[in-house]
């Protein structure tokens, strides 16, 4: 035994030990930046997908006021937007003549397609302010109407090909029939 001031040396086993240590804090702490930046971009996604569903709500909602205001109680159209209802009647949603289902009815210039101001506009920055939304109106039978909304998130592009290749899209549909009377918030029948 090797002894000097009464103490015992140890043969350079504190040095690995640390080492060894340093390795599996640095790998920890690794793992968990990884981690985070995992769940920053699960909540980016997530707030991305949102906004793009707020805004196909607002569309479709949208959409639904128009049929009420200038649909009449004999069903007959009136006002500048009859222009832009499709004139096929559809059997339901599914049926393979509707306009929706074509994507020239959704590029700018397309008859049917009703451009929607964006709710957000109080938004000063362009890179955050949703996109217009848009939405198709289309007769059905009984007296029914099919609107189609599209809602996109800040940021969506598209391909030459009119496919998503950044953002966020959402597409909604409802079947109104503005000639059944509601209840209105009031008490009253609309």
């Amino acid at each position: 035994m090797n002894h000097r001031f009464g103490f015992r040396v140890h043969q350079g086993v504190a040095l690995p030990i640390v080492l060894i240590m340093l390795v599996v804090l640095a790998f920890a702490g690794l793992l968990a930046a990884r981690r985070s930046g995992g769940l920053q971009e699960v909540s980016t996604n997530a707030r991305v997908r949102l906004a793009a569903e707020f805004s196909a709500q607002s569309a479709l909602r949208e959409c639904e006021a128009i049929v009420i205001d200038v649909v009449d109680n004999d069903g007959a159209v009136h006002g500048e937007l009859q222009k832009r209802f499709g004139t096929a009647v559809l059997t339901g949603p599914d049926d393979l003549t509707a306009l929706w289902r074509d994507q020239d009815n959704w590029a700018d210039g397309s008859t049917f397609r009703i451009r929607l101001t964006p709710s957000n506009t109080e938004v000063s920055n362009d890179t955050t302010r949703l996109p217009h939304a848009h939405c198709l109106i289309e007769p059905m039978q009984y007296e029914r109407y099919l609107i189609t909304a599209q809602g996109m998130s800040a940021g969506a592009r598209f391909d030459a090909n009119g496919q998503l290749e950044g953002g966020s899209e959402i597409w909604l549909q409802s079947v109104i029939s503005p000639t059944v009377p509601v209840q209105s918030s009031e008490g009253g029948m609309q």
